[in-house]
């Protein structure tokens, strides 16, 4: 007789109920026309090699911190702002031009406090379309402009523009000290402009802490400090040009402020 396995009754299984997916995140805003602001530490690499340089940053991204944590004009509920980190890169968005100026001046003021600590950042500012979705998640073609403009076009420890927010900034009166290359139609912000801490108090709510206050003393210690770089990277052209640069930016600011003694 041939064998055959017996039959085994198996449990019935219910089918999978079809749900709709669940809907992916929150919409992302689109502006048509926004102000992205890119600035990245150079040699951020050797934070890791060098416990001076890692100290150095922490102090520096610390306080940049504790001034968008006062920033008055974050607050307003009727514009797209916002200011931030992620590693070694800083980085601010907006619909409204007097709040990127506003940004820009304590950015300057901020940048001060950096050199004295041997940070050094470089940057790119431009307009265009971006796609948010507050606060974190954002991306455009502002943001892609201002990142080529820190990566390709800036080349020395300094900000860059487009040609769009330079036009913008022009506009208005306000001491700004523009680099402009006429042979490439380049414009740069200079790093020691509007070297003061009185432009950007009224834009800080109360602070625990006194802003570091910005004289010649702390400028002529930044200047001693540029020049030892300089001096150790003589045989490295790339940074030897960086710092050269910056050597002359700083003695242009020295000699007007001591003129004014």
């Amino acid at each position: 007789m041939e064998y055959k396995n017996p039959s085994i009754a198996l449990p019935s299984v219910p089918k999978a109920k079809k749900n709709k997916l669940p809907d992916i995140g929150t919409k992302y805003t689109e502006i048509d026309k926004a102000y992205f602001v890119f600035i990245d530490v150079l040699g951020f690499k050797d934070t890791f090699t060098n416990g001076n340089v890692k100290a150095n940053i922490r102090k520096v991204f610390e306080y940049f911190n504790l001034l968008v944590s006062k920033m008055r004009f974050l607050e307003d509920k009727e514009s797209i702002c916002y200011a931030g980190q992620t590693s070694d890169s800083l980085y601010f968005y907006t619909d409204n031009l007097s709040y990127l100026i506003r940004f820009v001046n304590i950015f300057l003021h901020f940048n001060m406090f950096a050199m004295s600590q041997k940070v050094y950042f470089r940057g790119g500012i431009s307009t265009g379309t971006l796609f948010v979705n507050m606060p974190h998640q954002f991306f455009g073609e502002c943001v892609i402009k201002s990142y080529s403009l820190e990566e390709n076009i800036a080349n020395f420890p300094r900000i860059a523009f487009d040609k769009a927010t330079r036009n913008k900034f022009k506009t208005i009166p306000d001491g700004w000290d523009f680099e402009d290359d006429v042979q490439s139609d380049r414009c740069y912000l200079n790093p020691f402009s509007k070297a003061v801490t009185k432009d950007i108090t009224d834009d800080l709510g109360t602070i625990d802490v006194d802003l570091h206050d910005i004289n010649l003393e702390l400028i002529t210690d930044i200047q001693k400090k540029i020049a030892s770089n300089k001096n150790e990277y003589e045989f490295n052209d790339k940074l030897y040009r960086k710092y050269s640069y910056l050597l002359k930016k700083c003695d242009g600011l020295i000699k007007t402020l001591k003129e004014f003694e």
